[in-house]
């Protein structure tokens, strides 16, 4: 004998389902209407597009499509009338009328070419259909809608976003490309403030001043920029920031603008564990952007488990380390600028150490030089069996050097 579930029992079952499959279960079973509804639904991506909305992998699509007029005898007999000119009737540029009809078509699909699609009924316009739209996948629901992974806003100015009255959603990833985060701050749950992630696509002034920018445990910035108009005021925010990682991909900060924020730093203080990334573009030589960054304010080149770094003592707790680093998953690579822990180091190390560091080309261009010379001399006084004691000695050294020169960026 087969057991069965009662529906208040299916709670738990539907709470922990695929929620494309609960939503189309409860769909096609009225019963569970009310259980679905009162059961918090879990999301591990959501997307909100023009007219479109992702929930995990499936895809919801509302578009405009046309198609040619098939024509009935009756329209063709009342075809005439309508093209028939009557006593001062004007007809600019010829026959103009439409030979085509619009009717709005509704896709799902996976993203793995299995599509499903269907034409909605001529008299429904598309943004009804669209607010009908996600009303039905999001809407009436008791407790906020959950996304584990990332809540996605792709929308342009002047875009309507289509939602089911009193939506709440709890994120930990925010994303808003071309759309101001601020504006969707209605919809998110309180709890789900500070925000793991903040990625944006630009950040005004306006953004930076917003407590929830500055409270996001990682901060990604994405895109151009700022516009010249409030560059000089955006940059005097920003170096305020109190955020502990942030991601900065344009090439908008670089140069004097990264040696005003290390002084900002280095006279207001900044806490240790603080991690902020400048990406640049490949071919761009990041060992001169430390060298500007020391001829300005100082520091010690020195051999470190990062390769190549830049030591500006802070105070007497913390120094801070700015050296390249790979970004993963990406062509390029950033200037990076850590606030750690001071670190103790041996007098071998503060006398050896350090200044080869500080003065390694002079250094590596002295031994280049020595070799070349010293190997001449040794030919010249022992004749070609000198290239049988010469070759090993230089090429020990040269591995020697090698693993002693700092690693650019």
């Amino acid at each position: 004998m087969s057991v069965t579930l009662a529906y208040p029992a299916m709670g738990p079952i539907l709470e922990f389902m695929e929620a494309n499959k609960r939503i189309h279960l409860a769909s096609r079973c009225p019963a569970l209407h009310a259980i679905d509804k009162s059961t918090p639904l879990r999301l591990d991506f959501l997307d909100f597009r023009k007219n479109c909305i992702q929930i995990n992998l499936m895809l919801y699509h509302l578009s405009h499509c046309e198609e040619r007029y098939v024509e009935s005898q009756s329209q063709i007999e009342d075809k005439s009338s309508r093209e028939t000119l009557a006593p001062g009737d004007i007809q600019i540029d010829g026959n103009a009328f439409p030979k085509f009809r619009q009717f709005v078509e509704f896709r799902i699909g996976n993203g793995l070419g299995r599509e499903s699609v269907r034409r909605l009924p001529a008299n429904l316009e598309i943004h009804v259909a669209l607010k009908k739209l996600s009303s039905f996948l999001l809407g009436g629901r008791a407790t906020s809608i959950e996304v584990a992974e990332e809540l996605v806003f792709f929308l342009n100015r002047g875009d309507i976003l289509r939602l089911p009255e009193n939506l709440q959603i709890w994120v930990k990833a925010l994303k808003t490309m071309h759309t101001n985060f601020m504006d969707i701050l209605p919809i998110l749950d309180p709890s789900s403030f500070p925000l793991e992630t903040l990625i944006l696509k630009k950040a005004s002034v306006h953004n930076l001043q917003s407590p929830v920018f500055r409270t996001a445990r990682n901060v990604e910035i994405l895109g151009d920029g700022v516009s010249n108009l409030d560059q000089e005021e955006w940059h005097m925010e920003f170096q305020k920031l109190p955020n502990k990682n942030i991601f900065m991909e344009y090439d908008y900060y670089g140069g004097d603008r990264i040696v005003h924020l290390v002084r900002y730093w280095m006279e207001n203080g900044k806490e240790i564990g603080t991690c902020w990334n400048f990406v640049r573009r490949p071919w761009e030589d990041l060992v001169r952007e430390l060298d500007l960054i020391k001829a300005e304010i100082g520091g010690t080149y020195r051999r470190a488990a990062i390769g190549y770094a830049l030591i500006l003592p802070f105070n007497d707790d913390s120094e801070l380390v700015v050296h390249a680093v790979k970004i993963p998953k990406l062509p390029q690579k950033a200037i990076q600028l850590v606030i750690q822990p001071k670190v103790e180091r041996s007098s071998f190390t503060d006398k050896i150490i350090d200044p080869f560091y500080a003065n390694w080309r002079l250094y590596t261009l002295s031994t280049v030089l020595t070799l070349l010379f010293g190997s001449f001399f040794l030919t010249v006084v022992m004749g070609p069996y000198a290239i049988l004691c010469v070759t090993p000695p230089i090429f020990m050294i040269t591995i020697f050097m090698r693993s002693l020169m700092p690693t650019r960026g």
